[in-house]
């Protein structure tokens, strides 16, 4: 072994004792490049590992008590730094030193530290402190949405012996309001908004769901053409069909918008030249989507 060699031998024994990974060249096994890590005077250093992201105990939600939250890094010698503000950590913010307690809602934010290797990302919880006095929120079954039927909500509350009282016309619930009792029949458009309270807590926040019904009946169906669109060398006979029984189909061969009163579909139609034709299914109130289909003759 060479003089510079073993110099290069101890130096990298050194740096595993204080837990630096150096990155060693091939020469000193054999090959011609020397130590990464340092510059050739040995006083810098390169940090080529990430200190791990702090971990919050217990993990972020809502309490009705008030937490203490633990810090902890898997990164043994790193120095976590924190804020209660909810602002990015830096190297000069305090250092965590054990519990903290959480008396208001809280965002925290914490950043690892050690001096040969990246400063870890932030990790960030959000710490919520209910009021444990608080009537629980109204929930409806089924959820709000659109309806081709009538529907019959229920109302509940996870607060046990709570009162809950609605409005179906989209005003503010009072004590005053109607009281559930039963299942809400919802047979046209309405807002429901419902409130619960019970003696000796504060009254639920007001929870409101609105129910559209439309009845009408599904739309008619997409008329078909045969053969599809596409190029042909010869001259195809188109014929429509719609699958809805009873459905007139009314259609156009130069790209405008069928209407109930465009020429009525009877028969095959021949196409002669390039032509877009767009078909439309009619019965009683109701209407289909349009069809397109190009037809490219060459």
């Amino acid at each position: 072994m060479t003089k510079r060699q073993t110099i290069l031998s101890i130096v990298f024994a050194c740096l595993l004792l204080l837990g630096v990974s150096p990155v060693l060249a091939a020469e000193e096994y054999g090959a011609s490049q020397s130590l990464l890590p340092l510059t050739a005077a040995g006083t810098t250093h390169t940090a080529t590992l990430q200190v791990a992201t702090p971990i919050f105990t217990p993990a972020a939600g809502t309490f009705t008590s008030h937490p203490t939250v633990t810090i902890s890094c898997s990164t043994i010698g790193a120095t976590i730094r924190y804020t209660t503000y909810g602002s990015e950590p830096t190297s000069a913010s305090p250092q965590y030193t054990g519990p903290i307690p959480v008396i208001i809602t809280t965002t925290l934010k914490a950043k690892a530290f050690k001096w040969d290797m990246a400063a870890s990302n932030t990790a960030i919880a959000t710490y919520t402190i209910g009021n444990p006095s608080t009537v629980a929120a109204p929930i409806f079954s089924p959820s709000e949405g659109t309806y081709t039927s009538p529907q019959n909500v229920t109302i509940s509350s996870s607060t046990t012996g709570a009162t809950i009282r609605y409005t179906t016309n989209g005003s503010e619930p009072t004590s005053a309001s109607l009281q559930y009792l039963i299942p809400i029949s919802i047979s046209s458009t309405s807002t429901l908004k419902a409130k619960a309270f019970k003696s000796g807590m504060t009254d639920s926040s007001t929870s409101s769901a609105t129910y559209s019904i439309d009845s009408k009946p599904p739309l008619v169906a997409t008329p078909i053409f045969t053969p599809a669109a596409g190029t042909f060398t010869s001259h195809p006979a188109v014929t429509i069909s719609c699958s809805t029984i009873g459905a007139t189909i009314r259609y156009t061969t130069y790209g405008g918008e069928p209407t109930s009163t465009s020429p009525q579909y009877t028969g095959p139609i021949p196409v002669t030249i390039t032509t877009t034709l767009k078909a439309k299914a009619f019965k009683w109130d109701m209407s289909s989507s349009t069809a397109v289909a190009t037809y490219t003759i060459e």
